[in-house]
């Protein structure tokens, strides 16, 4: 199945250096399912010889210059102290500004909800709502 540079895929025979999009695109079904269908143990690996090689000295070289660290929880640290996922001011003005020019179908001043709640209230107590939500975000 194997020749170390490439591995062939048991549904349709083409030879890749790994199976494991290859048969979720082509063929839709997991790497689980594709081991279960053709026998082969939970561990037999989707990948070529010469990609683990490849995949693990690429690996080894970013742990030795210090740009992976082999710590989970150093680099879970490293993620939260790199600053991403925080929106900047100007992030939040253009999704509000973004959020504002969507259509919102909204019921006509004086009107009643289907729970028979008049519309006006219903959406001011909304809106006092989310008011109060955004007061007590940190």
């Amino acid at each position: 199945m194997s020749d170390g540079g490439l591995i062939a895929c048991l549904e349709c025979g083409r030879r890749l250096s790994q199976l494991a999009s290859h048969i979720s695109r082509v063929h839709g079904m997991t790497g689980q399912e594709y081991r279960q269908r053709h026998g082969l143990p939970a561990g037999y690996s989707l990948a070529s010889a010469a990609y683990r090689a490849t995949q693990a000295g690429i690996t080894a070289r970013r742990i030795a210059d210090g740009s992976l660290r082999p710590d989970p929880l150093a680099a879970s640290e490293a993620a939260r102290s790199a600053g991403r996922g925080q929106r900047t001011a100007e992030d939040l003005a253009r999704q509000a500004e973004i959020a504002r020019a969507i259509p919102r179908a909204q019921l006509p001043p004086g009107a009643k909800r289907a729970d028979g709640r008049d519309a006006d209230r219903a959406r001011e107590a909304q809106r006092r709502r989310r008011a109060a939500l955004r007061e007590r975000r940190p």
